[in-house]
């Protein structure tokens, strides 16, 4: 048995010592990963061995991957918000609204409903893609929105939550340029961040960790 890349996001030691099936279950592979240093730090109090840090499968592709695939919307400039909705407080709200009075693009939230959205989105994964790849700014809370964000180098901005496995690739990633406090205009964001020169630098650690992440499964697999 072999895993690629779960995650328990903030989920701590003790609550899987609740459960001695769990820790049975675990016994049972003979190469465990994660996705982000919590879940391998857990992981390997449990096991007592090496729990391989690995990207998340959507990384394991590159770019050309996914636009060979990617149905392009016919929508124009616009913001792009792929979030759960529990960022979205007011302050935040006011931000986005700022950005695009000053921009002049729609808003389109996709796959969640927001009241303030010019448009609600719900497609298929190949139509996901392509709002990906059309956005002139995406703006996002999930871990999701920032992987395909960082597929796509798109001027991005991520509102982090909480401490979890979104804070965490933020983390490995050096992403710190691309997270906004609800005090950051993003007006001032977007216009004064060089993205292809932030993504280049992202880039240098994602190339490395996807790299690790093949060899892992190679070794696995053979």
């Amino acid at each position: 048995r072999v895993s690629y890349a779960p995650s328990i996001n903030n989920a701590k030691l003790d609550d899987f010592l609740l459960h001695a099936d769990l820790k049975s279950d675990l016994s049972k592979f003979s190469f465990i990963s994660g996705r982000d240093t919590n879940t391998c730090n857990v992981l390997k109090e449990l096991v007592n061995s090496d729990v391989s840090l690995v990207v998340d499968p959507t990384l394991l592709h590159t770019e050309e991957f996914y636009r060979s695939r990617e149905v392009l919307p016919s929508d124009e400039n616009y913001i792009l918000i792929y979030s759960y909705g529990s960022t979205l407080n007011k302050k935040n709200i006011e931000r986005i609204l700022k950005l695009k009075e000053a921009t002049g693009c729609k808003i389109i939230s996709l796959g969640n409903y927001l009241k303030f959205a010019d448009k609600n989105v719900y497609c298929s994964e190949n139509e996901f893609l392509g709002y990906f790849s059309k956005a002139k700014y995406v703006i996002t809370d999930t871990f999701h929105g920032t992987m395909f964000s960082t597929i796509y180098r798109k001027p991005t901005t991520i509102f982090v939550r909480s401490a979890g496995k979104l804070s965490a690739t933020v983390d490995l990633f050096h992403m710190e340029k691309l997270v906004t406090a609800e005090e950051k205009d993003l007006v001032e964001y977007f216009n004064q961040n060089d993205f292809p020169k932030i993504w280049e630098e992202v880039y240098s650690f994602v190339d490395e960790y996807r790299q690790n992440s093949i060899d892992y499964l190679n070794s696995a697999l053979s």
